[in-house]
């Protein structure tokens, strides 16, 4: 028996559900970005209003694409990484706990209970 292994395609088509919150946080967090590159740019390099708006502006658009990039990028990866197989007498469990990686052979003989938790 082999448990079916999501690709990043289907991990993401997964999280359908969150899009409105992610594109709220989404438009939240761009706008913080380029408030933030905007002040940096008048008060500590002392560049015009205007000029720092536009600069502002495109660079905190670069931030929020490299941060949705990587952050999307790392949680498919992780996600990707568990899998729960039977190969003959034994249980495979491989994903991560905690800090660590797991990668556990289990023979299937020595399992007593199996404890089901529908969420």
């Amino acid at each position: 028996m082999e448990v079916r292994v999501n690709n990043k395609k289907e991990i993401l088509k997964s999280f359908i559900g969150w899009l409105p919150l992610a594109l709220g946080a989404t438009v939240f967090y761009g706008m913080l970005f380029i408030f933030i590159i905007k002040r940096l740019l008048t008060e500590f390099i002392d560049i015009d209003q205007e000029l720092a708006g536009e600069v502002g502006l495109l660079l905190g658009v670069v931030v929020l694409v490299t941060c949705i990039y990587l952050y999307l990028n790392w949680i498919t990866k992780s996600l990707s990484s568990y899998r729960l197989a039977i190969r003959g007498e034994i249980l495979l469990v491989k994903g991560i706990s905690g800090w660590k990686t797991l990668d556990k052979e289990v023979p299937i003989n020595s399992i007593q209970k199996i404890y089901w938790c529908k969420r």
